[in-house]
């Protein structure tokens, strides 16, 4: 039986598994999709008249699944030929997945705190975006359509000749965790961003205005510390392996940092991996805490040109610590981030 360790929701990639369809063929999530956002149905034993309700509701709603680029799948508790004669009756156009151990339907259902029938809304890279079940209102087919109308593009695709080869993660956090951990810098001790002196002593770390202006947060609550880690480790880890191959690793501590105008902060051009002290340092993450409430501020890589990049409230970047980079000065409100790193293992494990 499936088992996760903790509640899934929002932000959290839905994981893969494969079921036979109503032809027979078998279908993973993940490799049967080609780009677009996805909506997957998960309905459990509770009756086959609304389970065919709930298929046929998503089947009538295909023109704006269709207009979104979306693939659908509905995922049947039960033996394969339960999955077939609702497709059948139904004649619907999208794949009718039959989970015939119930290995897949409930705990998914459990481990996402959904009640009845559920409906799951990803985004192209198969992350969750949206979440309902039977005590919301109206259609699971409605809701699915309202999600995906709310956060479709309104953006045309642009023509990108140069890049800096770096990762941007929406949600990795919620709002109300940003807002949590924007508290915790507000009540919990600080210190002056410091920057290591190669050229004092041992590498002494100094504060140098001129360089540093930031206010940090050290996270030694190790129950806030445990949090971090449970809800960030899952959401980051796929993306890192697939991305930069990279698969394992361990975190540095947390830090909350806060860049004002009123001290014009920033972070002159730097590499995060450039003294023997950080050799271990492999990717740097910072996750953007509160990305409308201040101007400048942003990271800009200037090997690889002139441009800012600023992850949206709750959302990371995550970058190799060899690459140049800067934290241009802030010039209106607070910049507030959660920063650490992911370091290489120690040699021996």
């Amino acid at each position: 039986m499936t088992g996760f360790a903790r509640r899934l929701t929002v932000g959290d990639r839905l994981p893969n598994f494969g079921l036979p369809d109503q032809a027979g063929r078998r279908r993973e999530i993940y490799t049967s999709i080609n780009g677009g956002p996805v909506v997957v149905l998960f309905l459990p034993r509770k009756g086959d008249g609304s389970r065919k309700r709930a298929v046929a509701e998503m089947a009538e709603a295909m023109t704006v699944f269709d207009q979104h680029n979306a693939h659908v799948f509905a995922v049947v508790e039960g033996k394969p030929e339960e999955g077939r004669a609702i497709a059948e009756s139904l004649d619907v156009p999208f794949p009718v997945l039959a989970d015939g151990d119930g290995e897949i339907v409930p705990p998914y259902l459990d481990a996402f705190g959904l009640e009845g029938h559920g409906v799951m809304v990803l985004d192209p890279n198969q992350r969750v975006t949206a979440l309902a079940d039977d005590k919301t209102e109206g259609t699971l087919a409605a809701a699915a359509v309202k999600a995906l109308d709310s956060q479709a593009s309104v953006d045309l695709p642009r023509l990108i000749s140069n890049v800096a080869p770096v990762l941007v993660v929406p949600n990795m956090l919620d709002r109300d965790d940003c807002r949590r951990l924007i508290d915790t810098w507000h009540a919990g001790g600080k210190e002056e961003g410091r920057i290591r002196d190669m050229g004092a002593p041992g590498g002494t770390k100094t504060v140098d205005y001129g360089a540093k202006r930031r206010t940090d947060h050290v996270i030694l609550d190790p129950d806030l510390e445990t949090d971090l880690a449970v809800t960030l480790i899952p959401r980051l880890t796929p993306e890192i392996d697939k991305v930069f191959h990279f698969p394992e690793w361990t975190l540095e501590r947390f830090r909350i940092g806060s860049y004002s105008a009123e001290t014009s902060g920033h972070f002159a051009a730097h590499r995060d991996n450039a003294n023997p002290h950080v050799r271990r340092r492999r990717f740097a993450v910072t996750l953007n805490l509160n990305a409308e409430d201040y101007a400048g501020g942003d990271l800009r890589f200037p090997e690889y040109g002139p441009d800012l990049y600023r992850p949206p409230t709750g959302g990371a970047i995550i970058f190799s610590c060899g690459l140049l980079h800067e934290v241009v000065p802030v010039t209106r409100g607070v910049r507030f981030v959660l920063l650490t790193f992911l370091l290489e293992p120690p040699a021996g494990g």
